[in-house]
């Protein structure tokens, strides 16, 4: 198991260093199960199978979109592609990247529009910067505490 949390941290710190907004890389077995994390090393064995885009991976189908994290609230653009060396599914790999302050400029940048994210009924992240009182409809704030979930 070590020689797969070394190869795991290293290829993560390179995916990272080559693009930043890389935050997350997991790796399952055939099962679901979270053999190991290159972004946090020594959370493992929580199960993912059911999650929409790993129970496709270890259908043999790539996966990819916008996801929330069930651990942190999160929103994320993940990528989980299966690990099928000889055609047969032993698991797989997912990389992603959460929705923060670097994606909310980002998107800005792109679009000209400020960008707000909330999660668990709070700001997450937003362009409009800190001195900026920005007023958000207390229904729209209920609703992102309640469903635990982010809004975009």
């Amino acid at each position: 198991m070590r020689a797969l949390e070394d190869l795991a941290v290293s290829e993560f710190k390179s995916l990272h260093a080559n693009d930043s907004a890389v935050a997350t890389m997991e790796i399952t077995d055939a099962k679901g199960v979270i053999l190991q994390r290159g972004h946090n090393p020594a959370k493992r064995g929580d199960d993912k199978h059911t999650q929409p885009q790993v129970k496709a991976a270890l259908e043999g189908k790539p996966a990819g979109g916008l996801t929330v994290s069930p651990t942190t609230g999160e929103a994320a653009e993940d990528a989980v592609r299966p690990l099928a060396p000889a055609g047969n599914v032993v698991g797989t790999i997912k990389v992603g990247s959460y929705f923060n302050g670097a994606t909310a400029n980002e998107i800005k940048q792109r679009t000209g529009l400020n960008v707000l994210f909330l999660s668990r009924g709070a700001v997450a992240a937003s362009t409009f910067g800190n001195d900026r009182l920005v007023t958000v409809p207390t229904e729209t704030l209920a609703a992102a505490k309640t469903a635990l979930r982010t809004f975009i």
